[in-house]
């Protein structure tokens, strides 16, 4: 039996029991990656080759909320065929995170998100050439996801300079590594065209640098 990747962060959470991840403070994080675009949407924009994602949370013992931006580039297919657009996503996840060994923990998230995809049809108002008018896909979805991160102290100075991480000498930061991978189901509408039911598939590997995790 194939397992993915997020079933077997499940089963790591299962199994590591109650050694939650027991450190508050605030961070920030960024990641970089792939995502797989499928249903309707699939249908007028292939997957998208570059996906960023920007954000900042807070955790309290296990759990933490991330706000965050997500930017992908997307190519038309069918009627878009050849031109390139922007997809948008911002949104809030939860996450619950566990440690399970040493540096090693596995978190799961969710959350609610926006997404707005830039098709590039423009329009202008009636009688005045100088307004243009920016008729984009746009909709509101839901994420699941999981991952697994390395995190531990390293020397504030290195964000400086980042050998400075491995000084022996002054202020230490939480910094940490890792794998994401989500699944975020929208439905975008268009004022001109037919709604979109879309499914991306998102892999991330990512960095994150704060108070604690």
């Amino acid at each position: 039996m194939r397992l993915t990747f997020a079933a077997l962060i499940v089963i790591c959470t299962v199994a590591a029991g109650p050694a939650t991840a027991k450190a508050d403070g605030w961070y920030f994080s960024e990641a970089f990656g792939h995502t797989e675009v499928t249903d309707e949407m699939a249908t007028q924009f292939s997957d998208s080759v570059f996906t960023a994602r920007l954000a900042i949370g807070r955790q309290v013992g296990p759990w933490a909320i991330d706000a965050y931006l997500q930017i992908q580039d997307l190519d038309g297919v069918a009627a878009y065929r050849g031109s390139t657009f922007t997809g948008l996503t911002m949104g809030v996840d939860a996450r619950y995170i566990m440690k399970v060994k040493g540096p090693l923990q596995v978190y799961l998230r969710g959350g609610l998100n926006k997404m707005t995809v830039n098709t590039g049809d423009t329009h202008y108002a009636q009688n005045d050439l100088r307004r243009p008018l920016r008729h984009d896909y746009e909709g509101r979805g839901i994420t699941y996801g999981a991952g697994v991160r390395l995190s531990g102290k390293v020397r504030a100075l290195g964000l400086l300079y980042w050998p400075m991480f491995f000084l022996k000498y002054g202020p230490k930061v939480t910094a940490s590594i890792y794998l994401d991978t989500s699944q975020q189901f929208v439905r975008l509408h268009h004022p001109t065209a037919r709604s979109l039911d879309g499914r991306l598939s998102t892999w991330l590997i990512g960095f994150s640098i704060g108070g604690g995790f």
